[in-house]
């Protein structure tokens, strides 16, 4: 192939560019990068201007400087760039940025919520059988045994009982999402294998509000019909004006309100919240006076209110009278729905006088679909998920273990690499002593930005301020010339505390607290409230089988024993232990405990920890060939031996790469910036 830049496949320039290729930059804890090159400034020829569609026209219709365009350098034939150009300006030719891959799959990734993706596969009926059939799961959803703050002597509340999604599975969806696949080691890992996102809101919902907003009309009617005075009437409310926003009156973009029958008609299945209102006056001399608010589906009455007036009633006409109906409807796709309202005597004879109106002031309905999940209901897994973004989690992800993800955009996979498998992977080191510059003289840095004496490790804080810090981690540097305290990253994750409940043969579960009870018998109240994000590892070999308080149809307690799947975060109980699970999700052993359980400092920090025992960075100068460049791996050491650069000697040394900085392709300068462990 033709040296230069090459854009959608297509050779346009040669170009002259300082590239920058790293992995995972270990100067900036809490990011993760990509290569990318320094701005150049593409030429203005009628090939780039095909190419871009004359994008640099104020008039042109094309997409592309709003696109990640694919890009590709070539030198000396080989591909030492493969990535995405933006286009940020035009000023006689088109000021470029290159970016790698993982920049552009991030960034999409970013665009996109836990709850957008496709997790349709994994709803499922909100039942106990249901329920217990997870008990055993390895993807998709499993049902960890949480406390949610309302366990009562040893029994769950059956409205607690609520999924848990696996790591990988949303990883899975999320790169499928943007056409990639998962590869690695790191799908066998047994932590992550069993890390889950347990439900953290108020309450589950099996519709986002903007769906319910679609769908929602409130109605009122458009002229004043007054009410006979002495014989009643008999009417569907005559509800025609849903299009008045600023006066409260509405029909969502979905349009199912028809004003012009007086009916509701769902486009789709739904449970429908019908509220309707009508007020009058009326006086009852003798006999007796019924007035009613229908709910009509299909022709049919499916719930009233009715009220009774027998003589004598308010003689004195000093009140007015409130009819109201609040009802939950099952509905179909297409089902008809209408307020009726009926006014009339009751007995044979009856005297009595109405005064009221059927009008704007006195009369309106709502009709709105309930977001709520009850139990029978199909579970929404995906809009049921924390509000973050893809991104976040993915990135999550790679922080708690030491680790960056590699993305092949040829490939289309993404792989976790871990600084611990980057170091001991010196068996495949690249020797590159044959590149430095022995004429220049190098940079030996004895300070490793941004770490300092104590550099901390975090989860999000806990409500409960007695609880600050509580499985964060330190990381110790023995070196004074160094700042005192480092934040080096916070997950958007809380912590997990043990709860003080215990389920006999069991342990302790898990805290997460979404529930308050206050009072006691006929007086209980339950506040309800989201928390925070969290992460639980899940063991599926280990059910157990806990007691929940099923409410029956009939609406009486039936004690119901259910399988649920062992959970922590940090402390193992005793009925989830095994030999193959003793690791937690604390960076560190909280103060004042210990157990045997592995912390994520223990587990996946150690390649840290020996970079950090000698804090130096060293710059050198080198020449590479665009070969060279190419098929150099940045997840291995590199190795340098029986090198004397400048006035320093490099007998026989492993280097992290750390970048390898401005790298020119036309002289094949560089610098190599490498951190000793």
């Amino acid at each position: 192939m033709e040296d230069g830049l090459y854009l959608y496949g297509q050779w346009v320039s040669e170009v002259s560019v300082a590239l920058t290729k790293q992995s995972n930059d270990l100067t900036s804890p809490n990011t993760l990068q990509v290569t990318y090159a320094n701005l150049f400034t593409l030429s203005d020829t009628t090939a780039v201007r095909t190419l871009l569609q004359n994008a640099e026209q104020l008039d042109a219709a094309g997409k592309n400087p709003y696109r990640l365009i694919p890009a590709q350098l070539i030198s000396d034939g080989e591909v030492i760039f493969t990535g995405n150009a933006s286009l940020l300006s035009f000023m006689g030719g088109w000021k470029v940025s290159l970016s790698g891959a993982r920049k552009g799959l991030f960034d999409q990734l970013a665009d996109i919520k836990l709850k957008d993706l496709d997790l349709n596969r994994y709803n499922h009926p909100w039942t106990i059988e249901v329920i217990d059939s997870y008990a055993e799961s390895t993807e998709g959803i499993c049902y960890p045994a949480i406390d949610y703050g309302s366990i009562d002597n040893g029994a769950f509340a059956q409205d607690t009982l609520t999924p848990a999604v696996f790591n990988k599975t949303l990883i899975r969806a999320m790169l499928q999402r943007v056409g990639y696949t998962p590869k690695g080691d790191w799908l066998t890992d047994p932590l992550l294998n069993r890390v889950v996102l347990p439900f953290v809101e108020e309450e589950p919902k099996a519709y986002e509000q903007e769906w319910v907003d679609a769908r929602m009309a409130r109605v009122t009617v458009a002229t004043s019909q007054p009410i006979p005075s002495f014989s009643g009437m008999n009417i569907l409310l005559p509800l025609t004006v849903d299009n008045n926003p600023l006066a409260g009156w509405r029909d969502g973009r979905q349009d199912n309100y028809k004003a012009e029958t007086y009916r509701y008609v769902p486009d789709t299945a739904m449970r429908l919240r019908v509220q309707a209102f009508q007020t009058f006056q009326i006086k009852v001399d003798q006999g007796a006076v019924e007035a009613m608010l229908i709910v009509e589906k299909n022709g049919q009455n499916v719930y009233q209110e009715y009220q009774s007036y027998g003589g004598p009633y308010n003689l004195l006409m000093s009140g007015y009278e409130q009819l109201k109906l609040n009802v939950l409807i099952e509905c179909r796709a297409l089902d008809q729905i209408q307020v009726r309202f009926i006014i009339r005597k009751r007995t044979t004879l009856a005297q009595f006088l109405i005064i009221g109106f059927v009008r704007e002031e006195d009369t309106f309905a709502s009709f709105e679909p309930d977001a709520s999940i009850v139990s029978g209901d199909n579970w929404q897994t995906a809009i049921n998920l924390p509000d973050m973004n893809c991104a976040d989690l993915l990135k999550s992800t790679a922080l708690m273990c030491s680790a960056t993800w590699e993305s092949d955009d040829v490939a289309r996979t993404l792989e976790l690499k871990t600084l611990n498998g980057i170091l001991d992977n010196e068996v495949n080191a690249t020797d590159l002593s044959h590149c430095v510059d022995e004429s220049d003289e190098p940079e030996n840095n004895p300070v490793l930005a941004p770490y300092g004496q104590k550099n901390l490790l975090k989860w999000k804080p806990l409500e409960d301020k007695t609880l600050a810090g509580y499985g964060d981690g330190v990381i110790g540097v023995d070196a004074q010339n160094i700042p005192l305290e480092t934040p080096l990253f916070e997950l958007p994750f809380s912590a997990v505390i043990d709860s003080k409940k215990v389920i006999g043969g069991y342990g302790s579960p898990p805290f997460i607290e979404t529930r308050t009870i206050t009072g006691t018998g006929a007086n209980v109240q339950v506040q309800r409230k989201s928390t925070s994000p969290r992460l639980l590892l899940v063991e599926p070999t280990k059910p157990v089988t806990v007691t929940v308080n099923v409410v029956t149809p009939d609406l009486t307690i039936s004690p119901t024993p259910v399988r649920l799947m062992a959970s922590w975060w940090y402390t193992r109980p005793e009925g989830a232990v095994t030999t193959a699970n003793s690791f937690s999700l604390a960076f560190d052993r909280p103060p004042g405990t210990f157990t045997r359980e592995q912390t994520l400092i223990q587990r996946y920090f150690g390649g840290l920890k020996r970079v950090l025992r000698r804090p130096r960075q060293l710059t050198l100068s080198a020449y590479m060939r665009p070969s060279e460049l190419a098929t150099l791996d940045l997840y291995s050491p590199v190795r340098i031996q029986k090198v004397r650069a400048g006035s320093l000697d490099i007998n026989d040394n492993y280097f992290y790469i750390n970048q390898i900085k401005n790298y020119q392709s036309a002289s094949g300068r560089c610098s190599l910036v490498l951190i000793p462990y």
